[in-house]
């Protein structure tokens, strides 16, 4: 291999990705102007990381050419989806300043009278990847 496609695969090998407390919300009430209505998606983390053959996240992988295989950890927490009816116009998010639209999503976000599609899930994956050199010649 050559040195820049040495480079790139390690540095794609280590990428992790950690995401936190993401909320998408969507309000509309000119499309049914008699019930206003709001649609949203949650997520409390996603995470994928590298890791040892035993599933134990630990960072960088540094001899990566070393192996056959390489792993990744991916867990996703708390994923739902929500659709909920405008009832008064405190329900409503627009016109909010963005220090006060956080305040008000957090304060959403603890609120169980949601109409949940997807109630809260999570969700783990291990994915390992055969980097052998040598082609597979049965289905085994």
């Amino acid at each position: 291999m050559s040195f820049g496609t040495s480079l790139i695969t390690n540095i794609v090998e280590n990428l992790q990705l950690n995401i936190k407390n993401v909320h998408i919300r969507y309000e509309d009430s000119t499309t049914v102007p008699d019930y206003p209505f709001c649609f949203g998606v949650t997520i409390e983390s996603l995470t994928a990381q590298s890791c040892d053959i035993n599933w134990i996240p630990g960072g960088f992988t540094s001899n990566w050419a070393q192996n056959d295989a390489t792993f990744k950890l991916i867990e996703l927490n708390s994923l739902s989806f929500y659709l909920d009816s405008l009832k008064f116009d405190g329900d409503s998010l627009i016109g909010y300043e963005s220090s006060e639209l956080s305040e008000w999503m957090n304060k959403l976000k603890n609120k169980s009278q949601s109409h949940y599609i997807i109630k809260p899930v999570s969700a783990q994956a291990k994915l390992k990847r055969d980097r052998s050199e040598a082609p597979l010649r049965t289905r085994s």
